[in-house]
């Protein structure tokens, strides 16, 4: 440095000097300093292909990505087969967001040397920021065919299977990239999430453990912070997730994935409102964003938004939405909610406890069309036949069926003609139960004169349930109550919950052989209508209580796992009128949860004795 700088004095014109002074600054990380060294250098000598390469390398680096575009093009037309200009070009504009051009130059550069993997890394980061995976996925694959042991090829294709729920093959990437950079803690944070998203949650926990103490908090690594606000909002550490967010943000303000995971954690802090202009500051930029539309139609109808949000909930059927669901293919029109004198089919979608809340609008389409063929899954068949004598019911089935009708509907799209204001919730029962059975059912479990409360307390959601889900001992505090008696609602095999609960709690839990509480769905509702009231976690139990008009105390989780439609800060439930919603604070337990209503259930019972 000190024999540039002196031959500088012997001699300043010397584009060379210039050209060495700033490269060996670029190379100390000082790329302030070498910015002026090689716009002199072009200065001197216009012609230096590689002197406007490296400037554009240290303006890029400096996020000054559209002087850097400029540096690059000189570089490229000075020298048409200069193969890293054009790569350098590509990924400049690639951080530009400018994602056609990127990958136009990125193809240009691979036709000068086919065996750049470093240009197909570009093209498949660009086609991830278009939400075009598939295509990502295939240009990861040839970056890593042509350098096996390349730690970014691993790491980008491990999180655009993230990105399309394909955990298990971007759990593979993330242990390869680890294993050619252990100590990246970006790597690390996004193998706990996959881990986390197979529930593999100790698993999860050691990386998420191990990435911490790799990550410094002033760390100036963006992808970094992210990837660990990631984690952290996914095990509803919201305010630790919020510092990494924004942290993300003091050093790229436009992060659209930093302001989207920010909206997300105002969202889970009820902190709606604000949570809606964050998405709407990205989807200024991406307009046609199915992740987005979908993150903001949940957040508007969460807060009773419905006119927009239900416009936008029509993205769920989209690769790229939240919920990625299938939208069955008929060859007919879809129903735009006009009075029809034709057959309308009305199919079922997000399985049982979905299709049970959205039929409540059912007697709202009945009035509209005068034929209606509903789907739904086959379990719920015998008690929407009963409840709902006026349609003709059958299975929904993988294949499509056509039969006898006009124009179709998802069930979930109701919504959008029949629910657009609270007002529109009539609040009355719609499913009908079996009251002969339940009868009988009634005399079976009311061996005493206690009153008798069904409990449900698992979800088997592969997405949400672990959050949802509470032990049977956390009911300690209502079921030690002496007045009450109580029945098992839940589905699944309860068989060692029911002695736990028996030899550490010194309680006995009816359980009825004859329902099967999964498969019976039908002899469910008897089960309930049995009942003297409900006490579940958002589960199926939930909605089939709910829709039969049951008293029913639902227990919401906080953050992750809390559905739209519990809607905010209610206590009450449009949907059930008998429902009351009880949600779950900050640190607080399902114990302590249970025990804030144990009283209020108390005073239920004594009531019924009067």
């Amino acid at each position: 440095m000190e024999a540039g700088q002196r031959a500088l004095q012997l001699d300043p014109t010397q584009a060379s000097t210039h050209y060495n002074l700033g490269t060996i600054l670029q190379r100390l990380n000082r790329d302030e300093q070498a910015i002026g060294y090689f716009e002199t250098a072009v200065k001197l000598n216009p012609k230096d292909f590689q002197a406007y390469n490296n400037l554009g390398v240290v303006l890029k680096a400096l996020g000054r990505s559209n002087d850097a575009i400029g540096a690059f093009r000189k570089a490229k037309d000075l020298r048409p087969d200069f193969v890293q200009a054009h790569s350098n070009l590509a990924s400049a504009l690639s951080l530009a967001a400018r994602y056609e051009e990127a990958i136009q130059a990125a193809k240009e550069a691979l036709e000068i040397d086919p065996n750049l993997a470093e240009a197909y890394l570009t093209i498949g980061n660009a086609l991830v920021n278009q939400e075009k995976t598939v295509e990502a996925l295939d240009a990861f694959d040839k970056a890593i065919k042509l350098q096996p042991n390349r730690y970014e090829a691993y790491y980008c294709a491990g999180n655009a299977l993230m990105s399309i729920h394909f955990e298990d093959r971007a759990v593979e990437h993330f242990q390869r990239a680890i294993l050619l950079n252990p100590d990246s803690a970006a790597a690390r944070f996004m193998l706990a999430i996959c881990l986390h998203g197979l529930n593999r949650y100790d698993e999860a926990a050691i990386e998420a453990e191990k990435a911490l103490a790799l990550l410094e908090e002033d760390s100036n690594d963006a992808e970094t912070h992210l990837s660990a606000g990631k984690y952290l909002l996914l095990v509803n550490l919201e305010e630790r997730a919020l510092a990494h967010f924004d942290r993300v943000l003091s050093l790229d303000p436009n992060s659209g994935t930093a302001i989207l995971n920010r909206a997300k954690v105002m969202a889970f802090l009820h902190r709606e409102e604000e949570a809606l202009r964050l998405v709407d500051r990205v989807i200024a930029r991406k307009p046609d964003s199915q992740e987005l539309k979908s993150v903001k139609a949940m957040t508007a109808l969460s807060i009773g938004q419905f006119r927009e949000g239900w416009d936008l909930y029509e993205d769920r059927f989209s690769e790229e939405s939240a919920l990625m669901l299938p939208l069955r293919k008929y060859s007919v029109p879809r129903w735009d909610g006009q009075t029809l004198s034709e057959p309308l089919l009305i199919w079922g979608e997000q399985g049982i406890g979905d299709e049970i809340l959205h039929a409540s609008i059912l007697p709202d389409a009945i009035r509209r069309a005068a034929q209606i063929v509903l789907e739904v899954e086959p379990r719920l068949i015998p008690l929407f036949k009963r409840s709902f004598p006026m349609l003709k019911i059958r299975a929904l089935t993988p294949e499509v069926n056509e039969d006898s009708i006009a124009v179709h509907s998802p069930i979930g799209s109701l919504g959008r003609f029949f629910r657009q204001s609270w007002e529109d919730f009539p609040r009355s029962p719609y499913l009908v139960a079996d009251r002969e059975r339940a009868g009988r059912l009634r005399d079976a479990v009311h061996a005493n004169e206690r009153c008798v409360i069904g409990i449900s307390w698992r979800s088997t959601n592969s997405r949400t349930g672990h959050y949802k889900t509470a032990r049977l001992q956390d009911f300690a505090p209502l079921l030690q109550q002496p007045a009450l008696g109580f029945v098992d609602l839940q589905y699944g095999d309860t068989a060692a919950d029911l002695r736990a609960a028996r030899d550490e709690l010194a309680i006995s839990i009816q359980h009825i052989d004859e329902i099967d509480n999964k498969e019976d769905i039908d002899g469910l509702a008897a089960l309930i209508e049995a009942c003297d009231a409900v006490v579940t976690i958002s589960n199926a139990t939930a909605h089939v209580a709910g829709a039969l008009g049951k008293p029913v105390w639902i227990l919401i989780p906080r953050g992750q796992g809390r559905h739209w439609y519990w809607f905010k800060d209610r206590k009450d439930s449009p949907w059930y009128p008998g429902a009351r919603i009880v949600r779950q604070q900050p640190g607080q337990s399902w114990a302590d949860l249970v025990a804030s209503i144990a009283p209020e259930i108390s005073e239920f019972a004594r009531g019924l004795k009067k």
